[in-house]
């Protein structure tokens, strides 16, 4: 599993995702370098100087930068215009954050499979080998592909009380963010 460099996304991203909140699985408080700065936050000062290709793909990571940040709100008005599986995707995260899990199912639904999804499934598998067992994670390591509806299911039952792998969702939640928005801005560059 290869750690993320918030410095490969250019200078203006890299000092919006350097004091980034710690990920939770629930709403998180808002903060970090972009509370408040709701205006400043466009996919033209993120990508500047280079040249967007794709600009859904450009407000998919504005979206999952939002998340970073705890922002749901702000997340959630960009993720529901972008009528692609990555928005999708975006989507269904934001509303596993609020604890909306029948709708995250939705958006999940709505993705199908994803291009990170493998990738995920692998380091998920390698998370969970590296964590406290306990029954209710153990689907994570027997995977063959990615299923966002249990791993949905996973973190309810951390939120609730109903499995000590809270420390584990939020590992694997985490790197799905990594992946996914590291997926968007390259997919925003691309040529």
């Amino acid at each position: 599993m290869s750690g993320f460099n918030a410095q490969g996304y250019g200078i203006v991203i890299a000092r919006w995702l350097e004091h980034r909140p710690l990920v939770s699985l629930g709403h998180g408080e808002a903060g970090g370098v972009l509370k408040g700065q709701r205006s400043d936050v466009t996919v033209a000062n993120a990508f500047s100087p280079g040249t967007i290709r794709n600009i859904d793909m450009a407000n998919a990571m504005l979206a999952g930068l939002w998340l970073a940040h705890n922002d749901l709100q702000a997340s959630h008005q960009i993720s529901q215009t972008i009528g692609t599986p990555t928005g999708s995707y975006w989507h269904g995260i934001m509303h596993r954050r609020e604890g909306d899990f029948p709708n995250a199912k939705y958006w999940f639904r709505k993705m199908g499979s994803h291009p990170v999804n493998t990738m995920l499934r692998k380091d998920a598998a390698e998370l969970a080998r590296n964590s406290p067992r306990h029954p209710t994670m153990l689907f994570l390591e027997g995977q063959t592909q990615w299923d966002a509806f249990a791993f949905t299911d996973f973190v309810g039952k951390c939120v609730h009380g109903r499995s000590p792998c809270g420390d584990l969702a939020r590992a694997v939640q985490e790197r799905e963010w990594e992946l996914l928005f590291d997926f968007c801005y390259r997919a925003a560059m691309a040529r």
